[in-house]
């Protein structure tokens, strides 16, 4: 950086910004020059143009097998690809954020040593300098945080579409185990006591509400209950709370479906209330390859009512490459709940976390 400065005046952090400029000017010409296709039109370019070259190299050797990958996968392919663009954009608006706190603490710095030191005879041009080299400093934080701000808003865009393409990939996968692409809700026949909270360690309940008569609370049998009181109905629930049933883990390395089983008493997408029942927990790696022989560790909690689940659901079998059978899963009142799956694969450790809104 070159000011006509003297070079008392900027701090150890000035002597990186020409390196840090370059950094992101490098990176901020990549997002410009980036030619980003439509992922739906690209995921069916690339389709057909598989399809294409299937069927050519079928027609003039017959006798060769197919080795096109599933549709499938090559839709979660073609999705991890774009999940790794927004990850780069995401690397980009944090290098952006980088350089405007460096920009700023410059400023800060520069302002401080001007009060330190004293103009020396004749050194008004030093001072007109100064400020405007500060007036120019001040004015590039505002550009390069707006940005940060678009590239990360780009890399979540593009995030909602390789999750979209993720999921379809990931369907027609999964197809004989997948019934329910939907949120999870309660059951239409969860009636009465769906505000009642029982069988947990932690009341989620005030201090003050008193201990209602089995009466009034209108449940059928109470000899059970280890709880008899009131749980409090309101929850605050984050606006845009995200409640897939399909999510990419923690570490972006695994894509998750959660699949209520059905019963008798019970749609598929449809969670009983106040009832043990079952799960199928769904792994692959983002190429849509299963996770086999996962250890799962499985944690559930209401965060308005700071409580967890009244049972400790746990994974019973693997019933094929990638599903897992989960057991023992109760919901004991309506509202917000996280459900989170700790997985060990590999000598590594990731989790993904799902959000219901019951």
């Amino acid at each position: 950086m070159s000011t006509g400065l003297p070079t008392h005046f900027f701090s150890e952090s000035g002597q990186h910004l020409r390196c840090l400029i370059n950094r992101i000017l490098f990176g901020t010409l990549m997002v410009s020059g980036l030619a980003v296709m439509s992922p739906v039109a690209s995921a069916d370019h690339t389709s057909s143009g598989d399809h294409a070259s299937s069927g050519e190299g079928h027609h003039h050797h017959s006798d060769m097998p197919d080795t096109t990958p599933p549709k499938g996968s090559l839709l979660m392919q073609h999705a991890k690809a774009i999940w790794e663009q927004a990850v780069a954009l995401e690397e980009q608006s944090g290098e952006a954020i980088k350089y405007a706190t460096t920009l700023r603490k410059e400023v800060a710095n520069l302002r401080t040593q001007a009060r330190k030191t004293k103009t020396p005879a004749g050194g008004e041009k030093t001072d007109a300098l100064l400020q405007s080299t500060l007036t120019q400093l001040a004015s590039q934080v505002t550009p390069w945080q707006t940005l940060a701000g678009s590239l990360r808003a780009e890399a979540e865009k593009l995030k909602g579409q390789s999750q979209a393409i993720m999921q379809q990939g990931f369907v027609a996968l999964w197809a004989p185990w997948i019934k329910h692409e939907g949120k999870l809700t309660l059951t239409s026949m969860s009636g009465a006591g769906m505000a009642m909270a029982h069988n947990v360690q932690v009341r989620s309940i005030s201090p003050s509400v008193p201990n209602p008569t089995m009466e009034k609370m209108k449940q059928e049998d109470g000899s059970t209950m280890s709880l008899n009181r009131m749980a409090m109905s309101s929850q605050s629930i984050p606006p845009g709370l995200e409640t897939d049933t399909f999510k990419v883990s923690r570490n972006q390395d695994l894509f998750g479906h959660i699949e209520a089983i059905a019963d008798d008493k019970t749609h598929p997408g449809e969670l009983p209330l106040n009832e043990i029942h079952q799960w199928y927990l769904i792994l692959s790696n983002t190429e849509g390859n299963p996770i086999h022989k996962a250890q799962i560790r499985v944690e559930g909690h209401m965060p308005g009512h700071v409580h967890g689940l009244p049972t400790q659901p746990e994974i019973v079998e693997e019933v094929s490459p990638g599903v897992y059978r989960v057991d023992g899963v109760k919901f004991q009142m309506a509202g917000w709940w996280v459900m989170k799956f700790v997985i060990e694969h590999e000598n590594e450790e990731d989790s993904i976390t799902f959000n219901l809104v019951l």
